[in-house]
């Protein structure tokens, strides 16, 4: 098939799940299809991932989608002022010009979008299309709400979460198909969505690039890895440090954890110390977390699942979670991953784990072997795939759309 793949960040390296997926996913059909990719970002951007994967597209098209900061902040005034959701920020008229251009010097045979503001764009009538996401923001935003403590962000939360629900439902109704990251977004969408066709297509792992090294962590470490300035990781390291972290320090006195990952805020930085690490950018994040003999994921509000969980999951680290944290992935309590919410529970976990190396070992090969089973990209791209060619055959033969998918 020919397939026109639009994407609203295409980077390499990779440095955010968002980024993480689109780039596997398009990887991925590329391996199967003729696939012609068009990409809001910048020219360096555009310049890495054509060294990386040039060769196995049709062709590459890059819109360079930079804005001073001023005009994104006046931007999300504005939508605000307006009433209207985040969900529209991105849009940009350079993109639909070269949107254009393509389809009308090329027949597709499918169009999957990378992401539901993607549905703002004028598309190819009569050419079947396939939404994905990566959480469902509505739901977030949501989540924030219930856990917001002051009456005025409580609000916010709840404003916000009416918007986004209202124009994200508006954007991933119709087309012939919706991709979710786990059952439970799924479901979230169809209670909403109940007549759109929407499929399950789990985030997965680099098993060549994440495999563990044959190097010993240091004894009571912690690690933790993600974007720092995405709002759940940010929260969920403060809740960690001012909740959790000092009362595993009343039981492991010499306890160490490491923040890896790029953007930190200036009070997290703060909190750095000789016990407390806070790395910022790093170019490779393996070393990070092969160092750390425990990883932690104590995130209270997010969507989709975390690809961080995954790539320690490859590398056979133990997982100490939330149930937020690993949502959506299929570990089972105390046999591939400890869960708990409370922070007593969480700082138990942790002690228990640094004082038992035989359910260290368990944990780590388990979750390692759940990894490989199930999270491999490559099978992830046979499951799009298989969608893929249920869409256009479908639409090939006038049938509807199944609700719910698969």
């Amino acid at each position: 098939m020919k397939i026109l793949m639009a994407i609203h960040t295409l980077k390499f390296p990779t440095e955010s799940g968002v980024t993480k997926r689109t780039f596997h996913l398009l990887e991925e059909m590329t391996r199967r299809h003729e696939v012609t990719a068009l990409a809001l970002g910048s020219p360096e951007d555009e310049a890495r991932v054509r060294q990386q994967i040039g060769h196995q597209c049709r062709e590459i098209v890059y819109v360079d989608g930079r804005v001073p900061r001023w005009v994104s902040l006046v931007t999300r005034i504005r939508l605000g002022l307006t009433g209207r959701s985040l969900l529209r920020q991105q849009v940009s008229a350079r993109f639909q010009r070269a949107l254009d251009e393509l389809v009308r010097r090329e027949r597709f045979d499918l169009v999957i979008l990378s992401f539901p503001g993607l549905t703002y764009y004028r598309l190819p009538p009569g050419i079947p299309t396939i939404t994905d996401t990566h959480n469902v923001e509505y739901d977030i935003w949501r989540r924030y709400a219930s856990q917001s403590r002051g009456l005025v962000a409580r609000a916010y939360h709840r404003y916000q979460a009416w918007l986004m629900k209202r124009d994200e439902l508006a954007a991933c109704r119709g087309g012939d198909a919706l991709l979710t990251t786990s059952e439970r977004d799924r479901d979230v969408f169809q209670a909403d969505l109940p007549a759109q066709s929407i499929h399950v297509v789990p985030n997965g792992v680099d098993l060549d690039f994440f495999t563990p090294p044959p190097v010993e962590p240091r004894p009571n470490s912690l690690v933790f890895c993600g974007l720092m300035n995405w709002a759940p990781n940010d929260e969920g390291m403060t809740f960690f440090l001012d909740r959790v972290f000092p009362l595993v320090q009343q039981e492991v006195p010499d306890a160490t954890l490491t923040i890896v990952g790029a953007n930190a805020s200036r009070a997290l930085q703060r909190r750095a110390t000789d016990r407390i690490v806070v790395t910022g950018y790093v170019t490779d994040v393996r070393p990070y977390v092969a160092a750390g003999q425990v990883y932690v994921i104590p995130l209270l509000v997010g969507g989709g699942t975390r690809l961080k969980a995954l790539e320690a999951m490859a590398m056979r680290k133990p997982i100490v979670t939330t149930s937020v944290g690993c949502e959506g992935i299929d570990l089972v309590q105390g046999e591939s991953a400890l869960f708990a919410d409370a922070p007593e529970g969480l700082a138990a976990a942790i002690v228990r784990l640094f004082r038992e190396p035989a359910l260290r070992a368990h944990l780590a090969d388990r979750a390692s072997a759940l990894a490989h089973q199930q999270y491999g990209w490559r099978s992830i791209g046979d499951r799009l795939d298989a969608i893929a060619g249920e869409v256009v055959a479908r639409r090939r033969t006038g049938g509807a759309a199944p609700p719910g998918g698969r």
